[in-house]
This record gives structure tokens, sequence and C-alpha cells, in this order.
């Protein structure tokens, strides 16, 4: 099953439970499947197992529209180099073509608060989100 709790893709299933899941899995409300073509180049095989986020009761106890939480995360958005807040993006940047600040050699900009160990004099702490 891919390593999910839910699987919502028939492919995933193994044969001999594959046609007595097939309804359930159509009409199960926590499964959105993304179908992939037969013919693509990347995937072999035809369906990504999506599984919505869980639904949770509103302030009244009553179940309602599912909603997606978000929240920063440096490996999706690139927080850890672009930075995530408003005020630390406006000082990595160039504001001419959507540039970053760099260091001479495409080198993150230095940083001059020393925010990092250094083993020698010679080396420097870089700016980033």
């Amino acid at each position: 099953f891919q390593h999910a709790d839910i699987s919502c893709c028939i492919d995933d299933i193994p044969d001999d439970v594959r046609k007595r899941l097939e309804v359930d899995l159509r009409n199960r409300e926590s499964c959105f499947p993304i179908p992939i073509p037969s013919n693509d180049r990347h995937f072999k095989k035809t369906c990504l197992n999506f599984v919505r986020s869980m639904q949770s009761p509103n302030s009244k106890c009553n179940f309602g529209f599912r909603e997606q939480v978000n929240q920063i995360s440096a490996y999706i958005d690139g927080g850890a180099v672009y930075a995530s807040t408003k005020e630390d993006q406006n000082e990595l940047r160039t504001r001419s073509q959507g540039l970053l600040k760099e260091s001479g050699v495409h080198l993150l900009p230095k940083d001059s608060q020393q925010s990092c160990v250094l083993t020698s004099s010679d080396n420097y702490c870089f700016r980033a989100g």
C-alpha cells in the first residue's frame, strides 16, 4: 500500500483483494486519487495516492468543510534560503529582476551578525532565511 495508512489507488492494492475494494475506494471521502495517463513517460502507474486532510469538528462541535492547515516548510518553500518573513526577504533581495543579493561569486551574502560557529578568522557566516 505504498507506506500509506489509507490507499486511494487501485494500483496499490494487491490483486487478490482489488475487486472487493474497488467500489469502496471510489466512494471513500478521504480519498482524492490523482489519475495518471497510461502513456505517461515518468510514472509506471496510473494513479497517485492522495489522501485528504482529516476532518475535525469546528468550534460548534459540528463537522463542516475540510480545511487545509498550511505551515511554513523549508523543504517545500525554500525558506531556509529565501526566508519566510517579509523583513528577512527584503534584506536578502536586490529588488532588481527578482534576484537575491550575493557576495561576489554567486554565494549567499556575508552575515555581519556572526550567527554561526567559525573555525578560523578567515571564515564568515552566510546570510540566509
